[in-house]
């Protein structure tokens, strides 16, 4: 009987361990989901700050105002009832057509950037039953990589003398500040060219060239820096571009100096009057095409900017070119001629839609002072078309674009 009581009275102290040991396990069951759902939430803050930070980017070219963006996105989270710590924010470079993407600490430009969230130090987490055994907080950290998609970007501008001088400047311009945030924030990959257009014609005035180097970006460059209006046969006048030009009246109209208004541009005779953005986007198709395969890219884009309406291309168009011999240096689409405005509006629904449904290109439209619906009916994908009041209204419009680009949460 006295052994049975012994035994009896062993159970007290077992029966201590085990409540002990689920005790323990009470608590990390509690504080592991706790935990949990504290590192989801600043996996959510660090996610949405990097994407801010990239947009930002995208917009101004400036890393410090991306860092300001960061700061104050993840200033207004919230992890697990207070707010994080300030942000460790590292720019670098992420290239997606690797076979294994990594993130390249301090690599420049810049078109990704990792954003680490925290809770620390006296600004730990809270524990539950953790605290009995001693661990009243803990720390949360988390970090998140967001990048920017690889792209090929065509910029199609329209170059007929419907621009005045300064409204084909301020369109330039705004092709420039496009391209400069996107090459300032280029992945290795990016690639952007420029098509021109006027009348029945459409020309490549810079092939899809890399710009993940300074060389490709240079490149693209030069040539952004002479787009202007076409040459026209002795029919344009430069009046603010301080160059010197020589103005042929008709018949002349074939009779081009060396020193002509834009000798960078292709020549645009008198006799080819119209608008047709359908053989832009037809070019368009065909370079997006052609760089299938070469570059691995995530984006295809078309950003068409235009001051005229579809209008029709007359049956004489082309024969002052015919007749004086004159083969255009730059690769060139010339469309039907002579074809009918409602034709012309078909042909370039039809290409914007060849864009997409055998390409994926996102198609956007900015038009300035232009009525004709069909350019409601052109974007594709992501695009939209946007109406300027004028000229100088494009800039921001085309950063807008840019900014819209998409980017990922890669790492």
């Amino acid at each position: 009987m006295r052994a049975g009581r012994g035994r009896r009275g062993a159970y007290g102290p077992l029966f201590a361990l085990v409540l002990v040991g689920l005790l323990s396990m009470g608590a990390l069951a509690i504080d592991t989901a706790h935990l949990g759902q504290c590192r989801t939430e600043a996996r959510a803050i660090a996610d949405g700050a990097a994407r801010g930070g990239l947009v930002v980017l995208r917009s101004t070219g400036d890393t410090g105002d991306a860092d300001a963006a960061i700061a104050a996105l993840v200033a207004a989270g919230d992890v697990c009832g207070a707010a994080p710590d300030s942000p460790s924010v590292t720019w670098g470079r992420w290239d997606d057509t690797d076979a294994t993407p990594t993130f390249a600490e301090g690599a420049t430009p810049p078109n990704a950037v990792r954003v680490a969230v925290a809770r620390t130090g006296a600004n730990s987490v809270d524990t539950f039953l953790a605290g009995l055994m001693g661990f009243a907080q803990t720390e949360v950290r988390v970090s998140a990589v967001a990048a920017t998609r690889s792209v090929h970007a065509l910029f199609v501008v329209d170059q007929q003398d419907g621009w005045t001088e300064a409204g084909m400047l301020q369109a330039q311009a705004a092709v420039q500040a496009a391209f400069a945030r996107v090459a300032d924030a280029a992945s290795p990959a990016d690639a952007v060219g420029v098509i021109g257009t006027s009348g029945p014609y459409a020309w490549e005035l810079t092939p899809l060239t890399g710009i993940g180097t300074a060389l490709g970006r240079a490149d693209v460059e030069a040539d952004l820096a002479v787009l202007s209006l076409a040459s026209f046969a002795g029919s344009q006048a430069s009046t603010t571009d301080g160059i010197d030009c020589s103005v042929f009246v008709s018949p002349n109209v074939d009779d081009f100096a060396t020193d002509s208004c834009y000798p960078a541009m292709p020549r645009r005779y008198s006799d080819e009057g119209g608008a047709d953005p359908a053989v832009a986007l037809e070019l368009a198709w065909a370079e997006h095409t052609a760089a299938q395969g070469t570059i691995p890219v995530q984006h295809r884009v078309v950003v068409l900017v235009t001051a005229h309406d579809p209008a029709a291309v007359p049956a004489g168009a082309g024969t002052e070119r015919a007749a004086d011999s004159y083969s255009e240096p730059f690769t060139e689409l010339v469309d039907t001629i002579p074809i009918d405005a409602v034709t012309i509006a078909a042909d370039a629904e039809t290409q914007a839609t060849a864009l997409w449904d055998d390409l994926r290109a996102h198609v956007w439209v900015v038009s300035v002072a232009t009525t004709d619906p069909v350019y409601d009916d052109l974007p594709r994908g992501d695009g939209w078309h946007a109406a300027a009041s004028s000229a100088s209204a494009l800039e921001p419009l085309m950063r807008s674009i840019v900014s819209a680009w998409p980017i990922a949460v890669v790492e």
